[in-house]
């Protein structure tokens, strides 16, 4: 007897063996966060993020101030732009598959610009 697989489960089943994330499960859950919240706010010149690379070393920190840590791709085929998907020290992450919470992401990324506000104002202060 044959069973058959209905059509929606062969869909997830072809998402899954063409566009899964590689190495999410390495990041922090910070870092999951803010890639979701990236995913939903973040939008570029070519529209909204489909996959973002990020290095393992402190993904936390390159997603919040970019340098070589980080890679954003948007766009169809965007695939075969990918640089690191091979790399043990990156993960790529789909916008489809991200497993973050984005008002997680929203929360970690107004602390951080909050301290940093702070900072700068001690700092200037000291100076004066």
């Amino acid at each position: 007897m044959i069973q058959e697989t209905p059509c929606e489960v062969l869909a997830v089943i072809a998402h899954d063996q063409t566009k899964k994330s590689v190495r999410q499960e390495m990041l922090p859950e910070d870092a999951v966060n803010l890639l979701k919240y990236a995913f939903e706010e973040l939008q570029t010149l070519m529209g909204r993020p489909c996959a973002i690379e990020v290095r393992l070393d402190d993904p936390v920190n390159h997603l919040l101030h970019g340098g070589d840590g980080l890679v954003v791709h948007s766009g169809s085929n965007s695939e075969k732009y990918f640089k690191h998907i091979d790399d043990p020290e990156w993960a790529v992450v789909y916008r489809d598959d991200c497993l973050g919470v984005s008002e997680e992401g929203q929360r970690i990324e107004a602390e951080i610009r909050l301290r940093t506000k702070n900072m700068i104002k001690q700092l200037t202060n000291k100076e004066t």
